[in-house]
This record gives C-alpha cells, sequence and structure tokens, in this order.
C-alpha cells in the first residue's frame, strides 16, 4: 500500500511524534515548551489522520492542520470519541503554525500547558488506535 494513504504508517508516525515529545520533555534543559507542544499536536493530527484514512480509503489525505476539521471527517457512529477531543483540538491547534515562527508561542506556553498537550495527545493516539483495531 501506498504509505501516503496507509493508516498504520499514520499511526506509526504518530506514535514516534509522540515519543520525540516525551523525550524533548523528559530529556532536554532548558525543556523546549514549543517544540514538545509541536509534536503534541502533530501526534493528534496524524492520529485522526489515520483513523480518517482507515474509515474511508482515500487516494490523499486532506493537508490541513486543523484537527476539529478532521475529528469532523469521522463517522462517529462507527468510531465514537469524546466530545471534549474538540476541546483538546482548540488547545493544540495554535501549536501546528505559530510554532513555525519564532516568538509567537514561547512566552504563552508553560509546563502546565506543555503536561495538558502531551496528555491530550496521548489520549487521542490511544483512540485511534482503538478505532483502527476494533475492526
Amino acid at each position: 500500500m501506498d504509505k501516503a494513504i496507509d493508516p498504520q504508517t499514520w499511526l506509526a508516525q504518530a506514535k514516534l511524534e509522540l515519543e520525540v515529545a516525551k523525550h524533548l520533555e523528559q530529556e532536554f534543559r532548558p525543556k523546549p515548551l514549543e517544540i514538545i507542544c509541536f509534536h503534541a499536536q502533530q501526534t493528534a493530527e496524524k492520529a485522526i489522520k489515520a483513523v480518517i484514512l482507515y474509515s474511508v480509503p482515500q487516494n490523499s489525505v486532506v493537508k490541513t492542520h486543523d484537527i476539529s476539521f478532521l475529528l469532523n471527517s469521522i463517522d462517529k457512529d462507527k468510531y465514537p470519541f469524546e466530545e471534549y477531543f474538540y476541546d483538546y483540538a482548540d488547545e493544540l491547534f495554535p501549536y501546528s503554525v505559530a510554532i513555525r515562527y519564532p516568538n509567537m508561542l514561547q512566552d504563552s506556553i508553560d509546563e502546565y500547558k506543555t503536561t495538558q498537550a502531551l496528555n491530550h495527545a496521548e489520549e487521542i493516539l490511544h483512540w485511534a488506535i482503538g478505532a483502527i483495531q476494533q475492526d
């Protein structure tokens, strides 16, 4: 299968993003909080895209970082998720783009927000793994 549309490839990438984020959080000093949050956002985005590709085989995946938009692309009856994932999406989305521009987020990210981003990403990843394994 083409790796660009293979759900398992996307899921593996999501897992790797989370591993990188956790490694940075545990090992680097000072902690690169904005980079950790970026990888957390990427974890959630790629995990959700894996479910989308799994549920409806496609030729490509939508090129967006908007996690809420991606969640709206999922059949909630077949792959139910918690409504608070939309809250997670709102918290994670800014990390996808603003981090690419120096000084946009660095002053607004703290340890608490970083921990939340990691927790949200991990919960979405676990949901995605379960969604794909349910069939």
